[in-house]
């Protein structure tokens, strides 16, 4: 699955992830992402992309974000604040991949 470039806010998103009951499946729920700006987009510099859970399927640490056949982000561990805002932190894989694209460079 390919690292996406460009999240689409008004597009449907989904989280890929373990069960929370232990069942050998994968579970593939609905998310709304939710811009951290005025503007109303994700940045591409934006290093956390912020999902609202849609179902009673909670997201956990290592989750997959996906959009459209891209993977946009992994979750991330959840604060004290994750259950009273219902917000789930996501670091954004386009930052990482640059990010070790440059240490790479300098290692050359």
């Amino acid at each position: 699955m390919p690292v996406g470039t460009k999240l689409n806010v008004g597009a449907r998103s989904f989280v890929i992830g373990k069960p929370f009951h232990g069942t050998k499946y994968l579970t593939h729920h609905p998310v709304k992402v939710i811009p951290d700006n005025k503007s109303g987009t994700i940045q591409e510099e934006e290093s956390i992309i912020s999902v609202q859970e849609l179902t009673k399927c909670p997201v956990q640490a290592s989750d997959l974000l996906t959009q459209d056949g891209s993977l946009y982000g992994i979750a991330l561990d959840r604060d004290e604040n994750t259950p009273s805002t219902g917000k789930y932190p996501f670091l954004n894989l386009k930052q990482v991949l640059e990010m070790l694209e440059s240490k790479a460079e300098t290692v050359q």
